[in-house]
């Protein structure tokens, strides 16, 4: 088989490599689906698009190294989701025919989710109409989840919490690509006092910039009582994260931060 051994590290242990042929095994035991296996990306695990006669699914077989609770509560968030916001177009948990949402195999923890159809944010035409559809469903999935708790959520030392967004700073030196490297004094201001955002807008300046996010950011900051231009800054900030093809998630939690 082609699971990986367990190890500690997630972040180092290697990622599952099971066969096409396994993955339509595994399908039809635990899913009972005759489906077909298309590999997709994924960052530590492995990832893999089933199309049946049913539908099309996402298989994800998970790290060796990954801790269940983590798995726990992305399930968990995905179970609240569909019962308080059921028109929200997220994935949905898809158990196997013993009811489970998480399932092992051999050394890996197996879940499917539904498949949702569409392009990534990346890689189509970003309009007004986009940008206004984004902020809605990111506005409503904020909203649903404000009702979500679960004790893996509360992680002090979690990488991707901008509250920590100071513990990775020794990392910025491996950063090579010369756009990446643009943006460290910007990420390096995540967190600090107003007056560290002045080196971040200069280098940010020369970006092209989305004015109508500008300007939203500087009507925000009226209402809220901040500086318009550290608002401002802010969101020269957010257009040259865009520019640089940052996930559309990081520059909302760029902006909510």
């Amino acid at each position: 088989m082609g699971d990986s051994a367990p190890t500690t590290d997630v972040f180092t242990a290697a990622a599952p490599t099971f066969t096409a042929s396994e993955l339509v095994d595994l399908a039809h035991r635990l899913y009972g689906m005759q489906a077909k296996v298309h590999p997709l990306d994924s960052e530590r695990d492995q990832n893999s698009l089933l199309t049946a006669e049913s539908g099309r699914y996402v298989l994800k077989v998970a790290n060796a190294a990954e801790d269940p609770a983590n798995l726990d509560l992305q399930t968990a968030a995905l179970h609240h989701l569909a019962l308080v916001a059921p028109d929200l177009l997220v994935p949905r948990v898809v158990p196997t025919g013993d009811g489970l949402a998480v399932a092992a195999f051999g050394s890996n923890l197996v879940r499917c989710v539904t498949y949702l159809e569409g392009r990534p944010y990346a890689k189509v035409t970003h309009t007004p109409q986009l940008h206004a559809a984004l902020g809605t469903m990111l506005g409503r999935l904020s909203a649903a989840l404000n009702s979500f708790g679960h004790p893996a959520a509360h992680q002090p030392d979690f990488l991707w919490s901008l509250d920590r967004a100071q513990n990775v700073r020794p990392w910025t030196a491996a950063l090579t690509n010369p756009g990446d490297r643009r943006l460290v004094p910007l990420y390096q201001a995540i967190g600090q006092p107003a007056q560290a955002w002045e080196p971040a807008a200069r280098v940010v300046a020369s970006a092209p910039g989305d004015g109508a996010a500008r300007d939203a950011l500087i009507g925000l900051a009226e209402v809220l009582g901040r500086p318009r231009e550290l608002v401002a800054i802010l969101g020269d900030a957010l257009a040259a994260l865009r520019q640089a093809q940052a996930p559309a998630v990081e520059v909302h939690a760029m902006a909510v931060e």
